[in-house]
């Protein structure tokens, strides 16, 4: 019994590993969107030596994470059959791991005296069993690798801040490093380590080892140099596709925020603590200003913490979000989210336990709290409806059975690219136009030419089935086609807004984007219907002189014939 409890935390971590990666084999297998074959494809043309390139071949940076595409093209070195499967296994092991690091940081992260193995306990329970922690952790995205350095670095930053000794500073270092190499916007990770600087010569009076900032800031300068002389320019090309301005952007984003803090209970409590948690920190800070240069007593790592979840909702907010399920961009927040909500209510269960003689009402309403919490938590909603499309995403896996999946014959990456509905909704229509019509389409057209604004696993499949193939691409979103993507016009979250639909391109109605797709001369056009009535787009694209070639499943193929 003795050992049981010396090791309970490490006990507790494993059961919460076990049942997250149970979960993550069993319920969620076919998380994720089809944007993940734009890094599959730019992992595997750099592992073939071709570079950081794009389907035409040209150097343009269409994956938005530098080190995703770099994991990628590692496990296409090894293992290239099982690409699309090891994907999602490396990022389902960044999520275990996300957890080993919340139980190193422990003594750090839960500074709520008898209360931390209850709060430690809940945390981890509730972040195993969170369905969007789950869908994008095994999504096949960056997002799980953005959650491991952003919970990393706050471990680091809170133990830097107790006892600054050179493992906190290398752990510091490394978090901020590997985040910028993650995401577009880790840059802000630099800004906040001046903040925290900062924050230490005013409050705590400690002499500022810059060491932390500058190393990482030299690492960002190393990365831009490099994307500046390789692409010719600072960021992701999915940034200049996307990037809409700072107005359109914190529309979109505040309704995807307010989306997200809607899809549960919890999530709304936890909102409200932060609310309050805003104006009480706050008002230490203004209290400090003013005391200075003496000293005052502030709860300086309960700050950083919460200003580092603040921070990050900030970068989400300006950069409007993001249009799919399970609100993918706020995922690498959300441990932190879980940790400071738990902790602030053990807190203040702790300080009533000190005023109340009988505890086990406390006790009881404690555990049926906590209990409430990880129900509600373990069914949170999915549902995202994005401002900038009347769309209702959910999410898109769908249910299977393991033990048949893996006895299936054929190749494994198949079976289970078929487990995602939009994913199977496709290949079994497209396929098909593979397999019966597109070769000869090609014979007596090439090279051809396409137009769309579909840049996920459609060209993907087509390069896998075609790759010597005379075969390019005209992105109207601007995704992978630097072009386009440095065009003046109105942009969102998904690419260029006048891009969505590529008959209004080609008809010329979409200024210097219907110029530059014209100028490529496509000859051919793949159309997404969806949840949209396309009759009247057809109806265009056919007066353009584009034949309908193939239309299944609201997959819509156009060859121009000029008739």
């Amino acid at each position: 019994m003795n050992v049981l409890i010396r090791h309970r935390y490490a006990l507790v971590l494993a059961a919460a590993i076990a049942v997250f990666l149970w979960m993550a084999a069993t319920h969620y297998l076919g998380a994720g969107r089809d944007d993940v074959f734009i890094t599959l494809y730019a992992g595997q043309m750099l592992a073939e030596g071709q570079g950081l390139v794009n389907y035409n071949g040209e150097r343009v940076e269409m994956s938005s994470s530098l080190l995703h595409t770099l994991v990628v093209a590692a496990i296409n070195l090894i293992a290239p059959e099982y690409v699309f499967t090891l994907n999602k296994i490396a990022g389902s092991l960044a999520g275990a791991l996300t957890m080993v690091l919340i139980y190193l940081g422990r003594g750090v992260l839960f500074r709520v005296g008898r209360w931390r193995f209850p709060a430690y306990v809940v945390t981890l329970t509730v972040i195993a069993t969170n369905p969007a922690f789950l869908y994008w952790s095994i999504g096949g995205l960056e997002t799980a690798f953005a959650t491991l350095f952003l919970v990393g670095y706050a471990i680091a930053l809170l133990q830097h801040r107790f006892r600054p000794t050179l493992a906190a500073e290398i752990g510091v270092i490394t978090a901020q490093c590997l985040y910028v190499l993650t995401r577009p916007e880790g840059f802000f990770l630099l800004l906040f380590t001046s903040v925290y600087l900062a924050l230490m010569k005013l409050i705590a009076r400690r002499p500022i080892r810059t060491r932390i900032l500058v190393i990482p800031l030299a690492f960002f300068g190393v990365v831009s140099l490099f994307r500046w002389v390789y692409f010719g320019v600072l960021f992701p090309n999915t940034v200049y596709a996307k990037s809409g301005g700072i107005a359109e952007g914190f529309a979109n984003g505040l309704v995807y925020i307010t989306n997200f803090y809607n899809t549960g209970p919890s999530l709304l409590g936890a909102f409200a603590i932060q609310i309050v948690l805003f104006l009480m920190y706050g008002r230490h800070l203004v209290v400090a200003a003013q005391a200075y240069p003496r000293p005052a007593r502030v709860p300086l790592a309960n700050i950083l913490l919460f200003g580092l979840i603040l921070s990050a909702q900030c970068v989400v907010l300006f950069s409007g979000g993001d249009w799919m399920e399970h609100f993918r961009f706020i995922v690498p927040i959300f441990p932190l989210i879980a940790i400071l909500t738990i902790t602030q209510i053990a807190a203040a269960f702790a300080a009533i336990a000190r005023r109340v003689p009988n505890r086990f009402a406390l006790y009881g309403a404690a555990a049926a709290l906590a209990i409430a919490t990880c129900i509600v938590n373990f069914n949170q909603s999915s549902l995202n409806t994005p401002r900038m499309l009347p769309l209702e995403n959910r999410d898109a896996g769908l249910d299977y059975s393991l033990r048949e999946i893996l006895r299936q014959p054929g190749s494994l990456d198949e079976r289970i690219i078929l487990l995602n509905a939009a994913n199977q909704g496709f290949l079994v229509s497209f396929d098909p136009f593979l397999d019966e019509v597109f070769a000869d389409i090609y014979d007596e057209y090439q090279p051809i030419v396409i137009a769309t604004g579909q840049m996920g696993l459609f060209p993907y499949r087509i390069k896998q089935r075609f790759p010597n193939a005379q075969i390019s691409f005209v992105d109207t979103l601007g995704l992978c086609d630097a072009t386009v993507a440095h065009l003046p016009m109105p942009k969102d979250p998904i690419g260029l807004k006048d891009g969505r639909f590529v008959d209004a391109v080609l008809s010329a109605e979409s200024g210097p984007l219907s110029d530059y797709v014209m100028d490529q001369n496509p000859n051919m056009a793949y159309m997404l219907g969806g949840a949209f009535d396309v009759t009247e787009n057809i109806a265009r694209m056919e007066s353009l002189g584009f034949e309908l070639v193939w239309d299944r499943n609201h997959e819509y193929v156009f060859l121009w014939t000029g008739r």
